[in-house]
């Protein structure tokens, strides 16, 4: 068996999915998208050799021109993993997730954002503290925190050639979650954990990861994270969930196609890169 892994750059992550895929007698190759060329890419030798795996696997953060073409010329010819028409749509966007996702899974309140919006009518509706963020973005990055008039306008100003941003309530929240889905089912959950300085609880700003030990809890973050993946087509995700201080609910934040497995296996003596594997290996077609 043959897998097309599709990604900019080579990372220890993707050594050991490809190590651990050989013992299995699965091929993995890695194959750079900037390698690619988009101009001729419909009919380049590019495509045709990627039509000859068994799967195409489209790792990398989504990229509208090459990831439509791909899944129009690819499917019917090979199995596709995280190349859904939804999942497209949604992947490198959350306002589209909060948008599919609205009715059908609790999640904070979301208006689109413009640069001349006032504090005053974003905390009328959202209440006085808010969430500003980028619409695409990851690792936290591009996501704030707004108290005052006087920081909405300097973040306005710093994100002014910035096009494409959403407000959504503020969830005070008791846990913060990362739920992983393969294929429909969760395999693992953990606890994010903010710096005490930060209300984001991404690893990359300076956040740390616990073990959940509560076993109902873990069941309600996995049927909410496996609804959501389910959803919104995603074969492979990273789902981020918050708890209600409040009320205790769960709450949906984002949906991630590649989402990190650094100090997992450490945590909680799980195998993310195996999983896949294991998914890879039994992975016939892509979710209709």
């Amino acid at each position: 068996m043959r897998v097309a892994l599709l990604k900019y750059n080579r990372t220890p992550q993707i050594e050991e999915q490809i190590t651990l895929a050989a013992t299995h007698g699965i091929q993995i190759d890695m194959i750079a998208l900037r390698a690619l060329d988009m101009t001729s890419l419909e009919d380049s030798v590019d495509m045709k050799k990627l039509a000859s795996y068994d799967v195409v696997h489209y790792y990398a953060s989504a990229n509208p021109a090459i990831s439509w073409l791909l899944k129009e010329k690819l499917q019917g010819k090979t199995a596709l993993v995280n190349m859904d028409e939804l999942c497209l749509r949604t992947a490198n966007d959350k306002a589209m997730q909060a948008v599919f996702l609205k009715g059908k899974l609790r999640t904070p309140q979301t208006l689109t954002a413009s640069h001349d919006d006032t504090y005053e009518t974003i905390s009328s509706i959202l209440g006085e503290t808010f969430v500003l963020k980028k619409s695409s973005g990851a690792h936290g990055e591009g996501v704030f925190l707004v108290h005052s008039s006087a920081e909405l306008q300097a973040l306005q100003q710093e994100l002014r050639h910035c096009d494409a941003m959403i407000y959504q309530e503020f969830i005070a929240y008791d846990g913060d979650f990362r739920v992983h889905v393969i294929g429909g089912t969760a395999i693992y959950a953990n606890r994010r954990v903010p710096r005490a300085d930060d209300f984001r609880a991404n690893l990359a700003q300076g956040g740390s990861m616990e073990a959940i030990h509560d076993p109902e809890l873990l069941k309600r973050l996995y049927a909410f994270a496996e609804k959501a993946a389910t959803l919104l087509h995603y074969d492979i995700a990273g789902v981020d969930i918050v708890q209600s201080s409040q009320n205790g609910e769960l709450y949906f934040i984002e949906i991630n196609r590649n989402p990190g497995t650094k100090n997992i296996q450490e945590l909680l003596s799980i195998n993310p890169e195996k999983a896949l594997v294991d998914y890879y290996e039994t992975h016939k077609n892509p979710l209709e």
